[in-house]
């Protein structure tokens, strides 16, 4: 029998979670699975990922972050597969855009300078895989990933890439750098993940009374536990 979580760091909705999993572009359609659709957490959410992995290229160092964005998520579905003793193979079907800024702290070769630009996130479609247990709370369900990346990368759009390369160009022949290949790096955001291990509410309330029903169904279906107290 497997022990109920620590309730540690609680709150962040079933989309940041979404978030924090890992991206790949794939249909879901697994035998026996649950699906989802929570139209409830269709919205707009801020600050999501305002920090992204560094990009670096040779001596050149990207320090990116984003520190105002905002995120629309405009389709969701959850797909869960069980595996046993309150765990799931778990997919996330996310569909959402957004915009904020972006910016760049780069070091090169020990020369340190910053440029910020406006951030765009393309209307795009992501699938989100991980393993995740679930128990069941009085306020809500409690969310532990088990397996999943490092990373993911979403598409983004932004003006950086082109200032990187032209300041580039001032000493990249000195450097041996090839500056026009810099210019793709920065199509794409690589955005840290938490580790595995860690447990997340995703609370009742944000859930419409149907969608919480066919949940609770499927959930208890399989063997989920209902913990009297957090």
């Amino acid at each position: 029998m497997s022990p109920a979580p620590r309730p540690e760091r609680f709150g962040r909705s079933l989309s940041a979670l979404g978030l924090s999993l890992a991206l790949a572009v794939a249909p879901l359609a697994w035998a026996g699975s649950g699906s989802f659709e929570f139209g409830s957490l269709n919205r707009r959410y801020e600050r999501l990922a305002p920090e992204m992995v560094p990009v670096v290229y040779g001596p050149l160092t990207a320090h990116l972050s984003s520190p105002e964005h905002q995120l629309d998520l405009l389709h969701n579905r959850v797909v869960l597969k069980a595996r046993g003793d309150g765990v799931f193979d778990a997919g996330v079907e996310l569909e959402f855009a957004g915009s904020g800024r972006l910016v760049a702290d780069l070091d090169l070769s020990g020369a340190s300078s910053r440029l910020e630009d406006l951030l765009t996130v393309p209307q795009q479609k992501r699938t989100l895989f991980a393993a995740v247990r679930i128990f069941k709370s009085p306020s809500g369900y409690l969310v532990t990933p088990l397996e999943m990346p490092k990373t993911f990368a979403i598409a983004i759009e932004s003006r950086l890439g082109r200032r990187i390369v032209d300041s580039c160009r001032g000493v990249g022949f000195l450097l041996g750098l090839d500056c026009d290949g810099l210019a793709q790096l920065f199509e794409q955001a690589a955005i840290p993940l938490p580790e595995t291990g860690e447990t997340y509410l995703v609370e009742a309330s944000r859930l419409s009374a149907a969608e919480r029903g066919q949940l609770d169904s499927f959930l208890l279906a399989n063997g989920v536990k209902v913990l009297q107290t957090q």
